[in-house]
């Protein structure tokens, strides 16, 4: 035996090193867990973008919708039903990207709302007479004016409902000469 008192030998030279398979461990084991961190975050994306675009889905269909029901409120005849036919084909067509079509959805909409009231404010003023007297100045289907026989005014006119009252009137609303003319018209 080599490893007697006095021999020049030392016994923990002996000692196997199994530091290298303990590196060799963690090392593994840090990769593991950075995988598992990886497929973790996968998962989570995944799931966002799979919510984003079941949003993104419903907004799409909210403005294929809305530009359908504006088309068949107007009337298919009518000018801007044609160009707003035109805008739900060029924005949400087969060939259009998904992306594309929910970066258009909203300004969709909202382009449909400008056009249809600009169209309604540009309309011109038709006026009738209710059977309890009342004259009405409308514009489109929306009553932008009208006046009462029972409120004349000492000049023998009728103001409009809301005159006087220190509101200045909007822009393209029927003054109340117009409804004179219009009265005198008639």
């Amino acid at each position: 035996m080599a490893f007697q008192t006095g021999t020049q030998i030392d016994p923990r030279l002996a000692i196997a090193d199994y530091s290298g398979f303990a590196r060799a461990g963690e090392i593994e084991g840090a990769g593991m867990a950075q995988m598992g961190q990886t497929v973790s975050t996968g998962l989570k994306q995944y799931k966002e973008d799979k919510k984003q675009e079941k949003k993104d889905q419903a907004k799409i269909n909210r403005a294929i919708s809305f530009g359908e029901s504006m088309i068949n409120m107007i009337g298919e005849d009518d000018p801007m039903a044609n160009v707003i036919a035109d805008q739900l084909a060029m924005n949400f067509g087969a060939d259009v990207p998904f992306d594309q079509k929910a970066s258009a959805a909203d300004g969709l909409t909202s382009e449909i709302t400008k056009m249809f009231l600009l169209q309604q404010q540009t309309a011109p003023l038709r006026y009738e007479t209710t059977p309890s007297g009342t004259e009405l100045a409308m514009r489109g289907g929306d009553v932008v004016a009208k006046t009462a026989p029972y409120q004349m005014n000492t000049s023998g006119g009728y103001p409009l409902f809301g005159a006087g009252m220190g509101t200045p009137a909007l822009p393209g609303t029927p003054t109340l000469a117009d409804l004179e003319k219009a009265r005198s018209v008639k």
